[in-house]
C-alpha cells in the first residue's frame, strides 16, 4: 500500500494522476455522501474516466471494473490497514474485486490501534473488512504472487 497526502483542492487531480499511472479506464465507485461532497465522481468523468456507482451495477459487471475508488470507516495508524463497512450503497466487493483499490481517508476516521477500532466499531455495529495491503500468498512452491485473491495495489490518498 502506499500513502499520499492531499489537500482537499488537488485530490481529485492527483486521483485521475494515479488511475491514469495505473492504467486504469472504468472506475467502480460507492454511493457516499463524502466523495460526492469531495466532486470525486464528477472530477473523474470530467477527466475521461468512464464511471459507475455500486447500486447501478451488478456485483458481476464489477468484474469488468479497472479500480474501486472508496471512502473507509476507519484507517489504524499502528498496522497502516484500512476498515471498509459495507451497506447497500457500499458494497465490500468494491475494495476487493477490481484489480487497483483506492482509499480516501479522511483524518477524522484515523484511529490508534486496534483496541482504538474495535470499540468503534463494538459503537457502530456492524460487521467490517480490515484491508492490510494488496493481496498475496506464497502458497505454491513458496513463491509469492501479488494480487491473486483482491487488488494487487492500494493507492491511499490521505487528506490534511
Amino acid at each position: 500500500m502506499h500513502v499520499e497526502g492531499v489537500r482537499v483542492e488537488e485530490l481529485v487531480g492527483k486521483v485521475a494522476e494515479y488511475l491514469r499511472s495505473a492504467g486504469c479506464a472504468r472506475i467502480a465507485l460507492p454511493k457516499s455522501p463524502f466523495l460526492e461532497r469531495l466532486g470525486v465522481a464528477e472530477g473523474l468523468k470530467r477527466a475521461g474516466f468512464e464511471m459507475k456507482t455500486w447500486e447501478q451495477m451488478t456485483l458481476d459487471e464489477l468484474y469488468d471494473f479497472d479500480c474501486g475508488v472508496t471512502d473507509v470507516y476507519a484507517a489504524v495508524a499502528e498496522t497502516g490497514s484500512l476498515v471498509v463497512k459495507s451497506s447497500p450503497e457500499h458494497g465490500r466487493a468494491l475494495s476487493l474485486v477490481p484489480a487497483v483499490h483506492v482509499a480516501i481517508v479522511e483524518p477524522k476516521n484515523l484511529v490508534g490501534d486496534l483496541v482504538d477500532l474495535f470499540e468503534k466499531l463494538g459503537r457502530d455495529g456492524g460487521g467490517a473488512t480490515i484491508i492490510t495491503g494488496p493481496s498475496k500468498t506464497a502458497d505454491i512452491e513458496m513463491d509469492l504472487v501479488v494480487g491473486v485473491h483482491g487488488p494487487g495495489k492500494v493507492q491511499i490518498f490521505l487528506l490534511r
